[in-house]
């Protein structure tokens, strides 16, 4: 399956014949009067851009407004959305030392490429990514022995996370912070004394700060995936609140639903990750991050080769 296309800019240009022969005249040495054309009436070409370029823009758009708002987990009524505000700092545990090395590095560096900011080599881990034998057995074991690990997630919110099916699991936690996206409150908890000019309908008044991020993925399921694959889909659920819902348009969310899974983040997926963590305040709302992502991901993909 694939969904990524090839576009060429839709373009609308007007050549003047007359002025192009000039100009090779005015270059060239000269040759025989016969040789050279008539130019005394103006020529022209007119080059249309094909109508179906657009409307392939167009549909490229809604196609991903709406993969946007199928996969993402929508925020409490009246929040925006959750984003990191801490260097990403991955740990991985269930693999060998170079492959979980390689994947902190991969993940950092995806991080990065999309404008979050990366920890350094002695960063606070912030992004817990395990493989585990079997992934229902240790959430329920972390959900009965381990409830910090959820920070103050609710039961519709743990039950959602519960509810999803294939081998991984992701959550978020969570703190409220001001408009400016700072803490409201600091490691224990306490209020913190901080002023800040109240929101507006551009700036919201409050933010939602992700703090710590888990993915756990079944060790049984990683069997034929490079370390970059599974780098890339952390990358995407440590960063974001997704769901791994088959996706119309490729996408590395599709790595253990899809034998043709891409080997790495798409372009769908770097335009979401992008248009998510813009520095455009107004993208903190589902709707406009919805549209944004659209845009970025219509303005970049190619046309040609279109997948079912």
């Amino acid at each position: 399956m694939s969904n990524r296309r090839r576009v060429s800019t839709p373009f609308n240009v007007r050549i003047s014949l007359s002025g192009l022969l000039l100009l090779a005249l005015h270059c060239t040495p000269s040759v025989a009067q016969d040789t050279v054309p008539d130019t005394s009436e103006e020529s022209t070409i007119v080059v249309e851009g094909s109508r179906d370029l657009d409307n392939a823009r167009e549909e490229a758009e809604r196609l991903a407004r709406e993969q946007a708002s199928e996969i993402t987990r929508a925020a409490r009524r009246g929040l925006p959305l959750e984003r990191h505000h801490l260097p990403v700092c991955p740990f991985v545990n269930g693999m060998n030392d170079a492959v979980s090395e390689f994947i902190v590095r991969r993940m950092k560096s995806n991080a990065a490429s999309i404008g979050v900011e990366a920890g350094g080599a002695d960063c606070s881990k912030n992004i817990f990514v395990g493989l585990v034998s079997d992934v229902e057995m240790e959430l329920a074991a972390l959900l009965k022995d381990e409830a910090w690990a959820f920070g103050e997630l609710r039961r519709y919110q743990i039950d959602r996370i519960t509810s999803e099916t294939g081998p991984s699991r992701a959550w978020h936690v969570s703190i409220i912070g001001d408009r400016f996206g700072s803490p409201k409150k600091d490691a224990q908890g306490r209020q913190l004394e901080r002023i800040s000019p109240s929101g507006s309908r551009i700036v919201p008044p409050i933010t939602q700060l992700i703090s710590g991020a888990v993915v756990l993925i079944e060790k049984a399921a990683v069997i034929g995936k490079t370390p970059q694959q599974i780098a890339d889909f952390a990358t995407f659920r440590a960063l974001v609140p997704v769901n791994t819902a088959n996706p119309n348009i490729d996408s590395i969310l599709t790595l253990f639903r899809d034998e043709d899974a891409p080997q790495e983040l798409t372009d769908f997926d770097r335009a979401y990750l992008v248009a998510y963590y813009s520095d455009d305040t107004r993208n903190l709302s589902s709707e406009n991050v919805f549209g944004a992502i659209g845009e970025r991901y219509a303005d970049n993909f190619d046309v040609g080769e279109t997948g079912n």
